[in-house]
């Protein structure tokens, strides 16, 4: 995982004129216990939480730690040279982890802070991803240290949802639900955001059949410094190649402002992801494109990721419960800080993402299937009693069907500049349509006065809805 590229490599310069965002000290915690082995997330959280390293700047700090019996320190904090060396050492531990054992989230919070402490630059955040509840090592809201923000992801339905939420809360950080592996990378992706590593310019999940092309714009507002641009899948049969995709291939490629194709090899290289650190690059819109050969059930799952390091416009998604009844108004705030530059043209997206059916609806239908089910043997940690079952249920009848189905709905939000170039954002309130995890996503354009350019900025939030 992670083969660096060589070539020419160059410090962060700020020759544009575009003042860069403070460098941050990140550790980042995996959950490797039994049970991400049992719902095959174990591979696809190793290659986001890789593909989020590779975006990291040089003087930028990154370490390791795992989740198991005792959670130890996988990797000591490094701070980033302008070689990738530290990158690289920290892309090979991600590559050896194996799951194993018991959830002792507590420890592995401990052991993170620890670390942290010796942080040399101002911003740090703890990244948390759990699949499961943890069952040794004690309650880790128990003396739980708040002065590090802890950046949450509850990995499907069996997750402790309810204690991530908690640390997240409490710790001034973020929570996230992953209802499945694919819906992970855009979550690191916009953790990357919330967590000062860069601005988050395009976040966005692609589904592309064999032998199809897609692309995506990316904008690059002048004066911009340098972006990163990363694309991972879930498949790992499939590799990346840099021409044209046979068999098991993806490829990807940039078109700058002027549509000239950019034969750009990838900063990193890793069995599912591919970044690319451009700097000094042309402003305008960018094109970002996969293009893909034959591959396994005719489909390309993946993400592709854009960055910017650049302290400018940044967007915001708060909501005033993370958890009400389901019939209980929804209440968002949105904003735009333009650090005090004018902007016009603004446009606006937002949609949530929610569950089909509840998990109460799905034992309900499949309460037959449920009683004859044959289940593998599953392991005693941070698991649901009826996990295994619904799991070897969704595993037995995909891909015809998908117990775990979720749907994609518009929201109403409109947004506005005053005379003065300050944008507003309104999202009238709105109520949930079936009871658990829902994930609003929210996207901004618009240009800015002073230049002429144009940019981009995403953000999402996790919301939990009961009867």
């Amino acid at each position: 995982m992670g083969r660096k590229i060589e070539g020419p490599f160059y410090p962060y310069s700020q020759q544009r004129g575009e003042k860069l965002m403070a460098q941050v000290s990140v550790s980042s915690i995996i959950d490797r216990s039994s049970s991400m082995g049992y719902y095959n997330y174990i591979e696809p959280a190793k290659t986001d939480a890789a593909t989020f390293v590779s975006i990291m700047r040089a003087n930028d700090q990154i370490g390791l730690v795992a989740i198991d019996d005792t959670s130890p320190v996988l990797y000591t904090l490094n701070t980033l040279d302008t070689n990738h060396d530290v990158i690289q050492a920290a892309l090979n531990v991600i590559k050896g982890i194996s799951s194993y054992g018991n959830t002792n989230i507590k420890n592995a919070l401990t052991n993170a802070h620890s670390m942290l402490g010796s942080a040399s630059n101002p911003a740090k955040a703890i990244i948390l991803l759990s699949d499961g509840e943890y069952n040794v090592g004690g309650d880790p809201l128990s003396g739980l240290p708040t002065d590090i923000p802890v950046y949450t992801i509850a990995l499907g339905n069996s997750s402790g949802i309810q204690t991530l939420q908690s640390i997240a809360s409490q710790t001034g950080g973020k929570y996230y639900f992953s209802p499945d592996a694919f819906e992970l990378a855009a979550i690191y992706n916009q953790i990357a955001n919330d967590s000062r590593v860069a601005q988050t310019s395009l976040n966005q999940r692609q589904q592309i059949p064999s032998y199809q092309f897609s692309s995506l714009p990316l904008q690059v507002p002048a004066n911009t410094a340098h972006i990163s641009l990363g694309v991972n899948w879930l498949n790992s049969q499939i590799d990346y190649t840099a021409g044209t995709p046979g068999v098991n291939q993806v490829s990807v490629l940039l078109r700058d402002p002027n549509n000239q194709k950019v034969a750009l090899p990838p900063t990193f290289e890793g069995g599912e992801f591919v970044t690319f650190h451009l700097h000094d690059p042309l402003p305008g819109q960018w094109t970002v494109g996969c293009w893909c050969g034959q591959v396994p059930n005719n489909q390309f799952q993946g993400t592709m990721g854009g960055f910017e390091p650049q302290d400018s416009s940044s967007l915001s998604l708060h909501a005033t419960h993370l958890c009400q009844h389901k019939k209980a108004p929804v209440n968002l705030r949105a904003a735009l800080d333009t650090k005090g530059r004018a902007v016009s043209e603004l446009q606006v997206r937002a949609y949530i993402n929610s569950p089909l059916h509840s998990l109460a609806e799905i034992k309900q239908q499949h309460e037959q299937r449920l009683n004859t089910i044959q289940t593998d043997p599953a392991p005693e940690e941070g698991m649901s009693s009826s996990g295994p079952q619904l799991w070897a249920l969704h595993k037995q009848l995909l891909p015809t069907e998908n117990i775990f189905q979720r749907k994609t709905l518009p929201i109403n939000v409109d947004a506005s500049v005053d005379n003065d170039g300050r944008a507003s954002i309104n999202i009238p309130p709105f109520a949930f349509d079936n009871v658990g995890e829902h994930n609003v996503h929210l996207e901004i354009t618009g240009k800015y006065a002073s230049c002429g350019s144009r940019f981009s900025r995403t953000q999402q939030i996790s919301l939990s809805a009961t009867d």
